[in-house]
């Protein structure tokens, strides 16, 4: 199979025979890729939706072009139609476009572009994906062979040579490939981020409380957590009290987030100072959004943009978890490895309780057995912890949501997406814990201004970050720089992360769907005789 070039490019007249050979052109490349049989019909779906809303505005006989092949292992299909501007993938409206790009971050939709005068639509199709969990224990075990068998056999020179050689400069590279990759993807984040709420704020005041809500129990969730878990680390708390220098100090260190200029920031990787640019760009961006598509383009090719760079990160995680761990164990550097197991304790311990109460509030709410509720929730949960992504879950969440809570789909055509993208707890939880792990590891002082920095980074950048592997290795590289924690810690991180990711991703998961019914019922599009069937 090829790894770069193009199988098929042809140019068509659309019309009906036209589609239905398209559409067993992609069934036919589908199939070879392994795809699964769910994927492959919402592909030959979409593909087929798109040609009929062309052939609908431009008539039937107009000329098109077909393409499909690999673009860096990556297979793709792309559609190429010349004549005036027609996004295929919105049908009408702001509730459209804004669908459009928050379905486009999640990688559930193809991506539209307008380019010298042709209409593209890109499909970056999808192998069958092995489950993280089966990756992860393969990297580990794989590690642990090779390095204690490593240690039996060479001499602890010879271990020490390959170490500094071979695994220390591999390492190195990959941390500062996500040093290099964290700036220019927190700004187009919280860009993305930003665009799509301002977007929300003309929908109504339902989708404005949805909005408040989602973000600020991030916030609360993200705060209680810092408090509760600070008294199992033991940390070194910097205890000088405050002085007029010192708050003029830290005042000075608030305020020099403005940056001198705009590409400072990005060369330093000062995530505050992007962040507040972001900021800016988003709300600029909102200014021009009546007039024409290319803001709503280019609101959508960011969560593209960032899409495509987690999934490279991804690529190499179980790899780069290999590496990791051959190189702890041939340095015997296992600072941070020997504990692990007390922050993913803590996690499950949070996660748990949070849980609990959020099941029992909404059963004594609606006076629903607790074991009928959660029987409901099961199956996304189920997929959630084992996947530990909320867009494989999509299609799951949508129909508990729908066929057994009783949530109106007026709620969850919008809620669901706006949620998987910015509803993050769990995330956020995991982002803070670590943090205060690594911390406690390389003996950072902390202080109540240090936890605010923590508690906002973590939050913020858990919200604005796509849901999706690899995007979270990222924001440590952030996080870390600004709370002082070396760069040594990533490695760490990351493993730590990817098993803490399966259990956050199912808190989330559970979350969203308990706070659709909330807002559902507060929106009287709540079916509570479905709710409390047995279905």
């Amino acid at each position: 199979m090829k790894i770069n070039g193009t199988i098929t490019n042809e140019a068509f007249c659309l019309n009906g025979k036209t589609i239905a050979k398209i559409d067993g052109l992609v069934e036919e490349f589908a199939v070879q890729l392994k795809t699964e049989r769910n994927s492959i019909l919402r592909t030959r779906i979409s593909v087929e939706e798109i040609l009929l809303r062309w052939m609908d505005h431009f008539g039937e006989g107009c000329p098109f072009s077909f393409s499909m092949g690999y673009r860096w292992r990556t297979p793709y299909l792309s559609m190429e139609l010349p004549g005036e501007a027609c996004n295929p993938l919105i049908e009408c409206g702001d509730e459209d476009e804004l669908n459009s790009i928050l379905l486009t971050k999640l990688g559930l939709q193809p991506h539209y572009t307008y380019e010298k005068g042709k209409n593209c639509v890109y499909f970056a199709l999808e192998k069958r994906r092995r489950n993280p969990a089966v990756l992860l224990l393969f990297s580990v075990a794989a590690a642990l062979f090779v390095g204690l068998g490593g240690r039996e056999i060479f001499p602890a020179q010879v271990l020490d040579t390959l170490s500094v050689m071979i695994l220390a400069p591999i390492y190195n590279a990959f941390l500062r490939f996500l040093n290099l990759a964290a700036g220019p993807v927190t700004f187009l984040s919280v860009l993305s981020i930003v665009y799509e709420l301002g977007n929300m704020s003309v929908l109504g005041n339902l989708w404005n409380k949805m909005c408040r809500r989602f973000i600020g129990l991030c916030f609360f969730l993200s705060a209680l957590s810092a408090w509760l878990c600070l008294r199992f680390f033991t940390l070194q708390y910097l205890h000088d009290p405050i002085s007029t220098t010192d708050f003029s100090s830290t005042l000075d260190l608030l305020l020099h987030i403005i940056p001198n200029d705009i590409l400072t920031p990005f060369i330093e990787g000062s995530s505050p100072s992007l962040i507040l640019l972001a900021i800016f760009a988003g709300d600029i961006l909102l200014s021009l959004n009546r007039q024409g598509q290319n803001t709503v383009l280019m609101a959508a090719q960011s969560g593209f943009v960032m899409q495509r760079i987690s999934d490279n990160i991804n690529t190499f995680g179980g790899y780069m978890i290999f590496v990791i761990l051959l190189l702890h164990l041939w340095t015997n550097a296992m600072q941070g490895l020997k504990s692990l197991w007390r922050p993913l304790f803590l996690c499950a311990l949070l996660y748990a309780v949070y849980l609990l109460i959020a099941l029992l509030y909404i059963s004594w709410h609606f006076r629903l057995s607790p074991g009928k509720l959660a029987g409901k929730l099961r199956a996304p949960f189920l997929l959630a912890l084992t996947t530990a992504s909320m867009t494989e879950t999509h299609r799951e969440s949508v129909s508990c949501c729908e066929k057994k809570l009783g949530i109106s789909p007026v709620i969850t055509r919008y809620g669901i997406p706006l949620g998987s993208t910015i509803y993050m707890p769990g995330v956020a939880i995991n982002m803070l814990i670590i943090s205060l792990y690594m911390a406690e590891q390389y003996q950072v002082p902390i202080s109540f201004l240090w936890l605010l920095i923590a508690v906002f980074l973590s939050t913020i950048l858990a919200i604005a970050s796509p849901p999706i592997s690899g995007a979270s290795l990222l924001t440590y590289a952030v996080i870390f720089s600004q709370l002082g924690i070396p760069t040594q810690a990533l490695g760490i991180a990351m493993m730590a992360d990817i098993l803490m990711g399966f259990m956050a991703a199912a808190l989330d998961q559970v979350f969203l769907q308990l706070e659709m019914i909330l807002l559902a019922d507060d929106a009287q599009l709540l079916d509570k005789e479905r709710l409390h069937s047995n279905v």
